[in-house]
């Protein structure tokens, strides 16, 4: 789960990077200095904050420490609009 969460999470950095306007390979600590905007409505959850300290545990290398709870949420809209078009998990 945590594998799939991961590779996940870095395409949704991207993601968010790409959206936001930012130069292609910002560090996701340059991107947080950006305004953000909620990607859920809602706002972040207890869980989002729970899978972002297990995904930290388990990063490497730069992404060592750089989830946190909003980017956690962004990962989980994107999922849920990849769901909702029926779209499969993985690209082709």
């Amino acid at each position: 789960m945590f594998r799939s969460l991961r590779s996940r999470a870095a395409v949704t950095t991207a993601a968010v990077i790409i959206a936001t306007g930012l130069p292609t390979g910002t560090h996701p600590a340059t991107a947080a200095a950006y305004a953000t905007a909620a990607c859920d409505p809602a706002g972040q959850t207890a869980a989002d904050e729970a899978v972002a300290a297990q995904l930290n545990a388990t990063l490497s290398g730069a992404m060592r420490g750089s989830m946190d709870a909003y980017r956690v949420s962004c990962a989980r809209m994107v999922i849920k609009a990849v769901a909702q078009r029926g779209n499969p998990e993985r690209a082709p």
